[in-house]
């Protein structure tokens, strides 16, 4: 593609593969100013959706976006395009048209879609797997005590509607998640201070994976719970699976709480029963019948129908 008459010039070609979807940049910022004001190379930039694919965008001179970067005469190039998770661009840098070939500088950055909270909507998240990318991420800036004061650094976003009423455990605890991570969970929408999540995780020491992080809230139907994923130390980025399993009620032999040990049978009906008889909390699993699900504080019938007929079901 001939753009800004370089078709024919002399090239280098770069490959950048998104592990997000987000907005790239590429530039040559600093290049045409380098070794002194309009003594560098003259730059075009053109992005291809493949080797020998088609053009998406390119650039000659930007129009003030390198700043300090490039002065006087404007002559290096920036292009900004929104990319797509696990999509391969083919990035060109060449001279503007006969421009002599030269040494140039070559930037490359990339923001995830899902760095803020609120811009505009986190994307949705699903139970199951649903894989994330920390990579260029930045700091929300909110600390939690229940992380013991820190906060999950250059995190990611995500939001849960509940299905259903009852417990939901979200988990990084996953083969593909390759580093060190912090969970927190927040009620309805996004934080604006400090110590607003619901519940939060560091470590999962029962994950056999890296220090994976799990917790457990209880959802209520039709609510949205907004997720944060990031890691423990800052500017550490990485990329993994989200799982969030809405736990079976009725699943809470052993004494792990609902979603024990993945599987609903005797052992749970007689383990509840053990718990009701006594008054324990461990039976206590609806509130009351007003939010059912919902702990509440006390034992009672309503707990007691509710185990039932999830037991029954087989959840």
């Amino acid at each position: 593609a001939n753009c800004a008459g370089s078709a024919t010039s002399n090239d280098v070609w770069y490959s950048f593969t998104a592990c997000n979807s987000g907005t790239a940049v590429f530039n040559t910022c600093g290049t045409h100013d380098g070794p002194g004001v309009n003594l560098g190379m003259d730059t075009v930039i053109a992005v291809f959706d493949g080797c020998g694919g088609t053009l998406i965008t390119c650039n000659d001179d930007n129009v003030g976006e390198c700043g300090g970067l490039d002065t006087s005469t404007l002559r290096d190039s920036y292009v900004s395009l929104a990319v797509s998770a696990g999509t391969s661009y083919r990035i060109r840098v060449s001279p503007f048209g006969t421009v002599t070939p030269g040494a140039f500088v070559f930037r490359a950055g990339f923001t995830p879609a899902n760095d803020g909270c609120a811009f505009p909507t986190p994307p949705q998240a699903f139970a199951g797997a649903t894989p994330f990318c920390t990579v260029g991420a930045t700091d929300y800036g909110l600390t939690e005590s229940c992380l013991g004061g820190s906060q999950p650094s250059n995190d990611v976003w995500f939001y849960y509607n509940a299905t259903s009423n009852g417990p939901v455990r979200v988990s990084t605890c996953d083969p593909a998640t390759n580093f060190d991570t912090m969970i927190a969970v927040y009620n309805g929408g996004c934080p604006i201070f400090n110590d607003q999540a619901m519940a939060c995780s560091d470590d999962d020491f029962s994950c056999s994976y890296i220090r994976a992080s799990t917790l457990t809230f209880n959802g209520v139907a039709g609510t949205n719970y907004f997720i944060r994923i990031g890691a423990f130390g800052a500017g550490v980025t990485g990329s993994g699976n989200l799982i969030i399993t809405p736990a079976c009620p009725a699943d809470i032999a052993g004494g792990g709480g609902p979603g024990a040990d993945g599987g609903v049978d005797i052992n749970d009906l007689l383990y509840f029963l053990g718990c009701f008889e006594s008054g324990g909390l461990c039976a206590d699993l609806d509130d009351d019948g007003v939010d059912p699900g919902v702990p509440n504080g006390g034992v009672d019938i309503n707990d007691l129908l509710f185990f039932l007929a999830h037991f029954e079901a087989g959840c």
